[in-house]
């Protein structure tokens, strides 16, 4: 009996035993030495601390810690810059490492880097992932370099990803890919990489009805899905904007206007009254003198029979009979335009309700004549 329960104990053990062996083969340790560069050190370190993030996150490998940097390690194993086969089994060596990732970066441009990893493992062929991303990305959580250190891990480790890009429209909102993972939308875009396979997307956006809808993404390649998402109820009901008002402004520009055309026709007018009051009394004064020759203007000009008599009462008389002429034409015309103006101004304003507005365009043309003798004034158009 005893015999029996030491064989049923034994058993349990390495039942029991047997979870924690597998669960510690599941994740395998790896090291990542920091991205050597001589010109791009800011990007260098950002893109090293995001692939380190990116292990982290995942369940593949266990991140090693490690002080030593490719530049010590090859230095001190008198390696060149870019270690060779032989030189990198050294330093997986050096490092106690089945695995490690070694890489260099560079400018490219004067706006891009380049970044050149390299995943070495003991007994197995080198993999080798390269990138090139924006010199002006230095945060380690940018989405954007988030999204290369993704690409080159996925690369190095042998996982495959597809992208697929999300067309909206033009609204900003978010994209819920299988219910888990969201990922903002700028501008009607969003761009994701994905797991080989069928996956659902559910597209929301303020103001508009939430979609869902489903994608075949396939390893290693981009595609496209668009996804239409209707105006909600309650924002179609606010209706359009109202349009410009177009007819009350016309209609206050031309009384406006008018009104300024009725102030220059009074300045006018006051001036015709003056020249007309300085006229006639020269022409009292002359009248007054004995003896005296008849007086005839012409375009403002006294007869010599009239200037001999009274050069100053003459050359008075005319000058002042010919401004009144031409002012009080003037008042009539400008009075005529300012009256009109308003006019159209008032009819616009007063018939705005009561007819609708047509497509149209309104014109208005005003189409003033001067002359020695007098001045008029036409108005025509469309309302």
């Amino acid at each position: 009996m005893r015999r029996v329960w030491h064989l049923f104990l034994v058993l349990m053990a390495l039942v029991g035993s047997a979870p924690s062996v597998h669960a510690a083969d599941a994740a395998v340790p790896i090291v990542f030495l920091p991205i050597e560069s001589d010109d791009a050190e800011d990007q260098a370190s950002a893109l090293t601390a995001a692939i380190r993030a990116k292990i982290r996150a995942g369940t593949a490998f266990t991140l090693s810690d490690t002080n030593q940097t490719l530049g010590m390690l090859t230095a001190g194993l008198r390696c060149g810059t870019r270690p060779e086969a032989a030189c990198a089994r050294k330093i997986g060596d050096q490092l106690k490492s089945e695995r490690y990732i070694w890489g260099v970066m560079q400018k490219s441009g004067p706006k891009d880097v380049v970044v050149d990893l390299h995943f070495v493992q003991r007994g197995k062929d080198e993999v080798v992932a390269k990138e090139t991303f924006p010199f002006a990305i230095k945060d380690p959580t940018d989405p954007q370099l988030k999204k290369v250190a993704g690409r080159l891990f996925d690369t190095l480790s042998g996982r495959k990803v597809g992208t697929i890009n999300v067309y909206a429209g033009d609204v900003n909102g978010n994209v819920l890919v299988d219910g888990k993972e969201s990922t903002p939308m700028k501008k009607g875009v969003a761009s994701l990489e994905l797991s080989p396979g069928e996956h659902s997307f559910q597209v929301s956006a303020p103001g508009r009805q939430t979609t869902s809808q489903s994608a075949l993404v396939v390893a290693g390649k981009e595609a496209s899905l668009t996804i239409s998402l209707p105006v909600l109820a309650d924002a179609a009901s606010d209706g359009p904007k109202k349009p410009f008002p177009v007819r009350k402004v016309v209609a206050w520009s031309a009384i406006g206007v008018g009104a300024l055309f009725e102030v220059i026709a009074a300045a006018e007018f006051g001036a015709y009254f003056g020249h007309l009051s300085d006229g006639n009394a020269s022409r009292d004064a002359y009248g007054a003198l004995r003896p005296r020759a008849g007086l005839k203007c012409t375009d403002g000009v006294a007869n010599p029979e009239a200037i001999a008599t009274s050069k100053y009462h003459a050359e008075t008389i005319c000058s002042e009979d010919k401004l009144a002429r031409e002012t009080s034409t003037a008042g009539w015309i400008f009075g005529g335009i300012g009256v009109a103006a308003i006019g159209t101004g008032v009819y616009l304003l007063v018939t705005e309700k009561a007819e609708p507005e047509k497509s149209e365009k309104k014109t208005m043309r005003l189409s003033p004549t001067f002359g020695p003798q007098g001045g008029s004034l036409s108005l025509s158009g469309t309302f």
